[in-house]
This record gives C-alpha cells, sequence and structure tokens, in this order.
C-alpha cells in the first residue's frame, strides 16, 4: 500500500464493513408487519378461545372464530380480509354459537366448523333446529356457502384440516352417539367423549374413532399425510394402540401419524415424569406443529420443570415421517403455558408465545414474543412486542412468504412500529407479517 493512503486506511476499512453489512440487509430483509388490525370487540375471553386462521395464495386470509354479545351469548365470526387487512366479507355474525375450526383445500375453498344454537345463516343456507348443534360447512372465496356437512347427534368440532388430495380429517367433542351418513360412533357408557372422523375426497365419511386423548392440532403435509398433537393423562387409546403415564397427575404430549389413506402408522409420546402438587399435574403438551422443507413435523411442545401450572420450557420437536425423534431444541426456558404457534415458509419459521417479564408492581407479567428462526432454530430476528392483559396469539399460517397470525388482547397490544387499543375491553385481532 502506498504510504498516501496509509492515513486512511481506518476510514476504508470502515467503508468496506458498511458495504458488506449493507448487502447482507439486502439480502436478509427486516421481517416488518404489514397490518395489526382490530377485527371484533368480546365482552369476555374464554379459556377455549379459538381464532383460527388460513390464507390463500393471493395473501387473503380467512378467520373463524368467536365473540361474546352484551345477551352474554357467543356468536358465531367467520371472516375473509384481503392482503392488506380490509374485511372483505363476514359470514354467521348474527346467530349464537361458536366457529371453532377452518382449514383450506386445494380448491382454496374454506372449510369452518362449529356449534350454532337453534339456527345459523351461511348465505344462502339457513338452518333451522332447536338445541345446539355441529356445523361443518364449505365457503367458496366470495364468501358464499356451497354446502353443510351434517351430523346426527351432539358434537362439536375443534379442528378440521384438508390435505392435498381433498381427503379431510375432523377431530371433536361427542355426546352418547354420532353419526355422518351411514357411519357411526356410539358412547354408551360416558356422557361424552372424543372422537375423530376421516372422510373422502368426495367428503363421504369412511370412518369415526374413539380417542381418548386431548387432541390440540391437526395438520397435513405436502405428501398429503395427517400429523395430530395434544396432550393425555394416564392412559390413552386410539385404534390398537396405547400410550401410558405414571398416573392421573402426569399428563405428557403425543404425536400420531395417519396416512392420506386413514390408516394410523404410528403414535409417539414425550413429556417428564409427573408429580402431585395441589391436584395438579405436570403439564406437557404438544400445542402446534408445522413442518420442514421435507414434510417431517416440527411441534411446538410444552415441558413443565418445577411445580408451577403457569409456567414451562418451550420446546421444538423435530421428527422424521417414521416417528424418530431427530431434534429437541429448548426455545424458552421459561414461558406461560397459554398458548405458542409455530409456522413454516420459504426455509424460515416463525414461532410465538408468552414470555415472563419483570415490571415494578407486576413481577410476572406476560408479554407476548415473535421469532424468525432458521432451519436449525436459530433466532433470526424477533419483533418486539408490548400488550396489555389476555394477549395470546392462537394460531398462525404461513404461504409464499406471507404470514398471518390471529388471536386476542385487552386493552392496549403494540408489535414491532404498529399499535392498536382498545377501551379495556377484550378484543380480537390479526397481524400480518
Amino acid at each position: 500500500m502506498s504510504s498516501f493512503l496509509k492515513p486512511f486506511l481506518p476510514f476504508l476499512l470502515l467503508f468496506s464493513a458498511c458495504l458488506v453489512n449493507s448487502t447482507k440487509k439486502a439480502q436478509e430483509p427486516e421481517p416488518s408487519v404489514r397490518f395489526l388490525k382490530n377485527i371484533q370487540t368480546t365482552f369476555s375471553i374464554s379459556s377455549n378461545q379459538y381464532s383460527e386462521v388460513v390464507m390463500d395464495k393471493e395473501g387473503n386470509s380467512y378467520i373463524s372464530c368467536f365473540y361474546r354479545y352484551s345477551d352474554n351469548a357467543d356468536h358465531i365470526f367467520m371472516v375473509k380480509l384481503d392482503s392488506l387487512g380490509k374485511m372483505k366479507w363476514v359470514q354467521g355474525m348474527d346467530y349464537k354459537g361458536r366457529a371453532t375450526c377452518i382449514a383450506i383445500d386445494q380448491k382454496e375453498h374454506i372449510w369452518a366448523g362449529g356449534y350454532f344454537e337453534d339456527e345459523v345463516v351461511f348465505e344462502p343456507v339457513r338452518l333451522e333446529n332447536p338445541g345446539r348443534h355441529f356445523f361443518l360447512a364449505e365457503f367458496e372465496p366470495n364468501g358464499k356457502c356451497k354446502q353443510i356437512i351434517e351430523v346426527e347427534g351432539e358434537a362439536i368440532p375443534f379442528d378440521v384440516t384438508v390435505n392435498k388430495d381433498g381427503s379431510m380429517m375432523v377431530f371433536g367433542l361427542m355426546g352418547k352417539e354420532i353419526s355422518f351418513g351411514g357411519q357411526k360412533l356410539e358412547n354408551p357408557n360416558r356422557a361424552e367423549g372424543n372422537f375423530l372422523a376421516f372422510f373422502n375426497s368426495n367428503k363421504t365419511c369412511k370412518w369415526i374413532k374413539p380417542i381418548s386423548a386431548s387432541l390440540i392440532k391437526i395438520k397435513s403435509n405436502d405428501l398429503g399425510d395427517f400429523y395430530l398433537t395434544g396432550a393425555f393423562n394416564s392412559l390413552m387409546k386410539y385404534d390398537n394402540l396405547e400410550l401410558k403415564t405414571t398416573g392421573n397427575y402426569d399428563q405428557d404430549g403425543f404425536l400420531m401419524k395417519i396416512n392420506k389413506k386413514g390408516e394410523t402408522e404410528w403414535l409417539n409420546q414425550f413429556g417428564n415424569e409427573g408429580f402431585q402438587k395441589n391436584g395438579y399435574r405436570t403439564y406437557e403438551r404438544g400445542n402446534d406443529l408445522t413442518f420442514d422443507a421435507v414434510g417431517n413435523p416440527i411441534l411446538a411442545s410444552f415441558y413443565q420443570t418445577n411445580y408451577n401450572h403457569d409456567e414451562a420450557e418451550l420446546h421444538l420437536l423435530q421428527y422424521n415421517q417414521d416417528g424418530n425423534l431427530l431434534k429437541d431444541h429448548i426455545l424458552r426456558k421459561r414461558v406461560a403455558t397459554s398458548n405458542a404457534t409455530i409456522g413454516f415458509d420459504n426455509g424460515k419459521y416463525w414461532a410465538t408465545g408468552s414470555d415472563f417479564i419483570q415490571e415494578v408492581g407486576f413481577p410476572d407479567r406476560r408479554q407476548s414474543f415473535f421469532l424468525q428462526l432458521d432451519k436449525d432454530f436459530s433466532i433470526l430476528k424477533e419483533i418486539q412486542a408490548q400488550n396489555g392483559g389476555n394477549t395470546a396469539i392462537r394460531s398462525q399460517f404461513s404461504t409464499n412468504g406471507k404470514t398471518i397470525m390471529a388471536g386476542h388482547y385487552q386493552d392496549y397490544l403494540k408489535i414491532g412500529k404498529d399499535s392498536i387499543g382498545n377501551d379495556g375491553s377484550h378484543t380480537l385481532f390479526v397481524v400480518g407479517i
């Protein structure tokens, strides 16, 4: 180097570093909030406050949920938003009941399930029947109801998914007996129980089976296979498979694979050994799942490590399609057990949950987190959040570089640079990233 340039060497090195950093930023843009919007006020939040969301290829999102009105009754609320968060249509809003689950098929038709009380109208279809009744309805993208699958008997659906071939799986709660078409399941010895139903691509029910577990999420990968996760205590039975814990005070999580033909392939268990404390049990469960680039299931799972029922470790569990555990990654050492979600798109994951933070007067206030992860679950970016009470992301969905999340909050919510608020009421919201 010439003597003329030596005095400028520090500045040249700094300039080179800036070029490198600016190039890196150009290749890996900061994740940003596309929109953050209130969609409906509710007078209260249920512990089972379902707020399920899916998204089509154009970035339109569809949300299935419910709200408590001034008449102290729950009301169905299903809504379509465009890619900027503008409301396009609403279904079921004037009718009592709950919309509890939603799925999108390859034709980009929406399948939404729940229950109604006495009557409901999903334009142009009207159902009238005194009492509480199951519904599973197909909607075209314009909001028109194309068909409703009917059930005989008492039942409430809690989750639904449609695979790439159009086959559908539904999980729910049943009374003494239920039937879909020619398929029937009886539960004579109990007032209620859980069921799993499988429909072919023509939406004809092929079987209904009992399942002695709390199923939280069903999803299907690009190969068309179904994966199911949730929790059970003491004993789980399904088909000819069984899982056991150390007793009633030991709740473990599970992961099950049912192939695209509706055949059970395997059932796995995870969790810590249980202990008894004030009537509670350990709180392991699979809370959400997604798939990596080759279709392996990834679980967002809670592992309880002490006697506090409200906190746990958040683990990301990666299995292969034969049921072998590939990786157990602790994403957070101490999170609230209210909810956690996981999604995958374009080689990256989004994980959400609630941390405990220390504030004067609020020693364990909960604050939501939004983490972008690489394929090895290392944190790439975090979108900072601030929120009032009763805040949780309940579900997320990603496709074509966009992610939509739905949940609820009270008083105020700030995600990144965007913020929304209300008069202290509980509010259902969506955030697009």
